[in-house]
């Protein structure tokens, strides 16, 4: 896999770095596929430079204005209009692996090595620690309702903490694969990971439901050949889009788990998605080199 970059890019569709983009539609037809756009150059709008060490991470706070960058034990926030760094916090635990501002965008989560910890934008000042991981904190993703914070880690587990005391409500258990993605689904009641292991290059990758409340498994994803890299629900939560180092991006029924098909445009290891806010369209990146 190819190292991260020491430079943020602005892009009009406020996507980041991505060696290729595709987007894909969806309809709502019991057989449909997803459909592949033409791929066009995006036009840059902004660079933010100066980072001392490989960016890691990247998250817009909800109003749009700030952009957070992690990097090797730093985050960096940033005015998105003016384009100046506007902070520069010391949080320690190596490389900032995922980030996650709170719905309010006063609250920023930060992951990194064996730490999760919620930070006070205003002041700069860390709030307080997250329940102990065992390993890089790889995704975090927010609650719809603002109420729950969810982690993946390369120690195997996915968590379910609760944001106002900062306790551990559910470890959610994956057999022998590090946790590479976690989504919260529209409605909050369920939770989808993405799971596998880079140095385990012949072991498929797998994605999994899981009901937030109880902490059961609702059920498997099959499929990916290789890591499930990233995970993310699209039309009203009825679709789940998986991406994977075997370069595709795979779409299931979600309460059914039926495979719907596979957009298989990428070159690269598909490492990212992002849906649309009326999830109908997604846009899946990829970049570094499948081992």
């Amino acid at each position: 896999m190819s190292h991260a970059p020491r430079k943020i890019v602005g892009w009009t569709v406020g996507l980041g770095v991505l060696l290729s983009l595709a987007a894909l539609s969806f309809t709502t037809a019991d057989d449909a596929k997803p459909a592949a756009s033409t791929p066009k150059e995006l036009k840059s709008t902004a660079h933010f430079d100066g980072f001392g060490n490989w960016v890691t991470s990247v998250a817009f706070s909800p109003d749009g204005k700030t952009l957070a960058v992690g990097t090797h034990s730093v985050v960096q926030l940033w005015n998105v209009a003016s384009k100046q760094a506007t902070g520069v916090w010391k949080t320690g635990s190596g490389f900032v692996k995922s980030l996650a501002f709170l719905p309010d965008g006063k609250k920023l989560v930060v992951g990194s090595y064996q730490a999760a910890s919620v930070w006070d934008v205003a002041s700069g000042a860390k709030e307080r620690d997250l329940p102990k991981h065992r390993g890089f904190v790889t995704s975090i993703a927010i609650s719809p309702d603002g109420k729950l914070l969810a982690t993946g880690c390369d120690d195997e587990a996915a968590r379910i903490i609760r944001l106002d005391d900062g306790s551990l409500l559910k470890t959610l258990e994956h057999d022998r694969d590090p946790v590479q993605c976690v989504a919260f689904s529209p409605d909050g009641k369920s939770l989808a990971t993405a799971a596998g292991d880079e140095t385990r290059v012949t072991r498929p990758g797998i994605a999994k439901l899981w009901d937030v409340e109880s902490g059961k498994l609702i059920r498997d994803f099959e499929g990916m050949t290789k890591v499930a890299t990233s995970v993310a629900f699209a039309n009203k939560g009825t679709k789940l889009i998986i991406g994977s180092v075997d370069e595709k991006a795979y779409v299931f029924e979600v309460d059914s788990g039926k495979p719907l098909g596979f957009f298989g445009g990428h070159a690269r290891p598909v490492n990212s998605i992002a849906v649309s806010l009326d999830g109908q369209i997604a846009i899946t990146g990829s970049g570094g080199r499948a081992d």
